[in-house]
């Protein structure tokens, strides 16, 4: 991976610095590196094996924190902390409207079945990878 590579990653916003301040010091580095590995990968990591050594320490770095320390959370605290990370990043349930819109996107019409399924996350973060989701 290139430099630029991995700075366009890893690399927090202003908008970022302010969000995981509001995390207790202990977890503000996993916080950023699982916001971070969300944005690029569009998935949350399960396991810290799955973060280069470099990432989390640069990531530390710039919260002026230790990277390489684990962060010891529960289950619900990591997705406590996961469904803040998707509002921070714009995501959204999809509501009535959103579901009809996808089936008029995907170029079928709307079946009982479409409009029983259970909300699905939206995102205007969906413009960053060049994919834009309906309206």
């Amino acid at each position: 991976m290139s430099d630029c590579a991995f700075l366009e990653i890893w690399s927090l916003s202003f908008s970022d610095f302010e969000f995981l301040g509001t995390y207790h010091q202990g977890s503000r580095v996993w916080a950023g590196i699982q916001l971070l590995y969300f944005r690029d990968h569009g998935r949350f990591t399960r396991n810290l094996a799955d973060i280069p050594d470099d990432a989390r320490n640069y990531v530390g770095d710039q919260l002026g924190l230790d990277g390489a320390t684990p962060c010891r959370v529960s289950r619900d605290t990591v997705r406590r902390h996961q469904l803040e990370n998707l509002r921070h990043l714009g995501f959204q349930r999809a509501t009535e409207r959103d579901r009809e819109s996808l089936c008029v996107f995907r170029g079928d019409a709307p079946t009982d079945s479409d409009l029983m399924r259970p909300p699905v996350p939206i995102s205007s973060a969906h413009r960053f990878r060049g994919m834009r989701p309906p309206l």
